[in-house]
């Protein structure tokens, strides 16, 4: 194990550290450029599971509206 590194219960815990501090080595090696396109994509899905995360509880309340309607046959087939 690498030294200085916390020992952890949860195997895969440490799995993804170690994955991601590879990833990072092997980024450092990149153009600027591409540094600051990886570093805007990583900080991208990090905001959009958040963002996905905070709104479970509304996606549950639309989807079981839309199954309310479906079954109150108050919805109308999608015509493309």
């Amino acid at each position: 194990m690498a030294e200085g590194r916390v020992v952890c219960k949860n195997y895969y815990l440490w799995f993804m550290i170690q994955e991601l501090e590879i990833a990072i080595k092997k980024a450092s090696l990149l153009s600027e450029t591409q540094q600051k396109e990886i570093a805007k994509i990583i900080v991208d899905e990090i905001g959009w599971e958040a963002s996905f995360d905070s709104s479970q509880h509304k996606l549950l309340s639309l989807a079981e509206e839309a199954k309310q309607e479906y079954k109150a046959e108050k919805t109308k087939p999608l015509e493309l």
